[in-house]
């Protein structure tokens, strides 16, 4: 049900026509993304709605990578003192 709250209309990568926003496999999940600003509203909405359902999101098993610039990506700091802006890229 988590998914189904999201509003992620025009985020995302288009691929064959179709919007890809994410990946779900068992407990793991993959974003995608064309701005560092989709990435953090997307992280920080689904951190917001899986809250809502009693799940939190690690951010020690958080990872993120690009195939371009090194821009920030902000994570907006929840319970958690561990969130940190995250900076990464893969060229």
């Amino acid at each position: 049900m988590i998914f189904r709250n999201l509003e992620w209309r025009d985020m995302g990568i288009t691929i064959n026509g179709r919007a890809l926003t994410h990946l779900r496999f068992a407990d793991d999940i993959v974003l995608f993304a064309k701005t560092p600003a989709d990435l953090s509203k997307m992280i920080n909405d689904l951190a917001s709605e899986s809250a809502k359902a009693g799940l939190k999101l690690n951010p020690e098993k958080t990872k993120i990578m690009t195939n371009g610039n090194k821009d920030p990506v902000i994570v907006k700091r929840t319970k958690s003192p561990t969130w940190k802006n995250i900076y990464t890229s893969v060229n």
